[in-house]
Parts: structure tokens; C-alpha cells; sequence
């Protein structure tokens, strides 16, 4: 129900962790835990957070979780009535406030925190809203602020419509660049040079294996090779436009390295 890039070490020399485990790297696969020595059932190894994830459309409409940190939103109740398709994002916060007054199950809790722009995005605490809009780039990707008259021509909006009806990993795309653009944006606001500060912004994604989406991709049954090439090129060549745009990456100078191939990618 969930794309999911997730936090890992990326040294390219393997760094010791513990005396029990550690973190290693693999030309293949990328970084990797191994154990050094026996360890006893239950004990953590290792623990991730996720840097950019995206639930699938049809599973946004039946699970509500915090769009910073994926916990589960409300109690028992709340994630019932939404699995059932009674309660939306819309009624979320009031059916929140009704249940925690009448219903009996109390086992499982957690608090109901709309954007303040009301675009749908809900979280477990005001620090998760405001990690996401400030740090994760949910201020760039927030659709709350645009009116209807400004909708039909708007660049947010076109991108999103083009990404549902495409491909909708170029959703979780916007996110990887808006959470980029805005620490570009930090960064070079305290006087950091364009090139150090994007080289700090993409570390964490640096030690993934990352071809060219057309190098990648397996080819469908029924698609000759070099046709569904040509077709991937072209959506990028289209998504990229529009992410531009949207994200104003050429008017901030970023397009050098947010670039049309840094998205196939």
C-alpha cells in the first residue's frame, strides 16, 4: 500500500556498528546490516525512518496516517469508519472528537492534526505538520491555497492530475525534489555555494543503485523494447516539465542538478 525510500547508512566503507553487527556496503545492493556475531531473539537490530514515502491512491482513501510518519490517525473507530468508507479526511477531525467521547475502546489513540490550509493532509501532532511543511516540503507541494478560478491553470495542480493519470510515483518524485529545493533553499540563504549544498541535500540518497528509468524498467509482454524506451523518455521529458514548473526550479538556478536526468533516475 506504500512506496517507500527509506533512511540508511551509505558509507562506502564498511562502519562498525556494534560489537554484535554492522553496517556494510555491497556494489550491488547498496548498504546492508550484517551480523558479527549471534544475536538474541528480539533484540533490535537496526531501526530506519522513512525519508519519502507515498500511499497509493486507492489505499489514501481507506487508511488515514499521519502524512509525516505514517502512524495511524485517531482510534480503532476512526480507522474502522474509513476502511467502511464512512469517515473521509473531510469529517476526519469532528467524527475524531465524537468518538473519543462516546466510544468505549480507549486501547489506541492518536490525535487529529489537519493542514492549517486544508488540503486533506493530516498529522499525529503539530511537530509532524510542521517537520513535513518546512523540512519535507509540504509548503511547496500544499494545494490548500489554490482557488478554484486558479486551479484549472495552475502548475501544482496540472502536475498532480498528470501524475495520478500516469504514474503515480511521480508524486512521491515531487516530494523527493520539494524536500531537496527546500533545504537548497536553507542552505544557500546562510551563504552555502549551489553545488556543496545540493552534494549535502541528496547525501542520504547518494549510495542507491540508480539507472536511468529506461535502463531499468523491464520491458511489458507485448511492448517491443525500444518503443516502450522511447515512450518512458518521453513521459519524463513531460514530468519533468511540469515539476519544473511547478517547483519554479529553473527561476531558483537549480535546474543544473534537479535536472530532467536527475528525475529518470
Amino acid at each position: 500500500s506504500t512506496h517507500c525510500i527509506s533512511s540508511a547508512a551509505s558509507d562506502v566503507y564498511k562502519r562498525q556498528m556494534s560489537s554484535r553487527y554492522s553496517v556494510f556496503n555491497s556494489t550491488l545492493h547498496g548498504s546492508g546490516v550484517q551480523a558479527d556475531a549471534f544475536i538474541p531473539v528480539g533484540d533490535v537490530v537496526l531501526q530506519e525512518k522513512p525519508l519519502h514515502f507515498l500511499q497509493t491512491i486507492p489505499n489514501r482513501k481507506s487508511v488515514i496516517v499521519c502524512g509525516s510518519c505514517l502512524k495511524p490517525l485517531g482510534n480503532l473507530p476512526i480507522q474502522i469508519g474509513a476502511l467502511q468508507g464512512v469517515i473521509s479526511r473531510e469529517n476526519i477531525v469532528e467524527e475524531f472528537e465524537v468518538s473519543m467521547a462516546t466510544s468505549a475502546i480507549s486501547d489506541y489513540c492518536c490525535r487529529v492534526v489537519p493542514c492549517p490550509c486544508n488540503c486533506g493532509e493530516m498529522y499525529c501532532s503539530e511537530a509532524c505538520r510542521d517537520v513535513h511543511w518546512a523540512v519535507q516540503g509540504h509548503r511547496l507541494l500544499c494545494t490548500g491555497h489554490i482557488t478554484d478560478e486558479e486551479a484549472e491553470f495552475h502548475p501544482l495542480i496540472a502536475y498532480k492530475i498528470h501524475a495520478m493519470s500516469s504514474n503515480e510515483i511521480f508524486l512521491m518524485a515531487a516530494d523527493v525534489f520539494a524536500a531537496i529545493v527546500c533545504q537548497l533553499d536553507n542552505l544557500i540563504t546562510s551563504g552555502v555555494e549551489l553545488a556543496q549544498a545540493f552534494e549535502l541535500a541528496n547525501k542520504p540518497l547518494a549510495g542507491y543503485v540508480r539507472e536511468l528509468w529506461w535502463d531499468a524498467a523491464i520491458t511489458p509482454k507485448g511492448y517491443k523494447p525500444l518503443a516502450f524506451k522511447k515512450s518512458l523518455k518521453t513521459l519524463i521529458k513531460d514530468t519533468w516539465e511540469l515539476l519544473n514548473e511547478a517547483l519554479q526550479l529553473e527561476s531558483k538556478g537549480y535546474t543544473s542538478f534537479l535536472s530532467e536526468e536527475y528525475l529518470s533516475r
